[in-house]
C-alpha cells in the first residue's frame, strides 16, 4: 500500500515538473491582427502575414516589401504580470534595439471571435494575435 502511494506521488510530481517547462518558441506563426492604443483603449485591426522564428533570425513573409529577415537573440523565458503571469519567450532584435515577446501557450481570444484562442506576440509594445 505504501509502495503504490509512493509511486503515485512520484508520478504526479513528474507530471507537474514536465508541464511547467516552456515549449520551444521556434516555429511559424500566422499573425491575424495587430493593435494600437488610443485614448486609453486598445483597438485591433486585421493583419495577415507569417513570422518564422529560428535560432538566431526572424523572417516576416507577406509584407508590402516581400520578406524581411532580422537577426535576433533568444533571452529565455519570463512572466508578464499584465498577462496574468503567463510564460513568454523573450527575444532581442540585435540591430534594432527592440524586444519581442511570444506567449508560450495560446492565451487570448480575438475580439468578436469566441471559439479560437491565440498566441500573443508583443513587438516593441504592440500586441499582435497569432496562431
Amino acid at each position: 500500500m505504501k509502495k503504490s502511494f509512493f509511486i503515485i506521488v512520484i508520478l504526479m510530481m513528474s507530471l507537474v515538473m514536465f508541464s511547467a517547462e516552456a515549449r520551444s518558441p521556434y516555429k511559424t506563426y500566422t499573425i491575424h491582427a495587430g493593435s494600437y492604443e488610443e485614448g486609453g483603449n486598445t483597438y485591433f485591426y486585421p493583419a495577415s502575414f507569417i513570422v518564422e522564428l529560428n535560432q538566431n533570425k526572424l523572417t516576416v513573409h507577406g509584407t508590402t516589401d516581400g520578406s524581411k529577415t532580422f537577426t535576433i537573440k533568444y533571452l529565455g523565458t519570463t512572466t508578464l504580470k499584465k498577462w496574468g503571469n503567463k510564460v513568454f519567450h523573450k527575444f532581442y532584435f540585435v540591430y534594432k534595439d527592440i524586444y519581442l515577446y511570444v506567449s508560450d501557450q495560446k492565451i487570448m481570444r480575438y475580439p468578436n471571435k469566441y471559439s479560437d484562442i491565440y498566441y500573443i506576440v508583443i513587438l516593441d509594445g504592440e500586441i499582435q494575435i497569432a496562431s
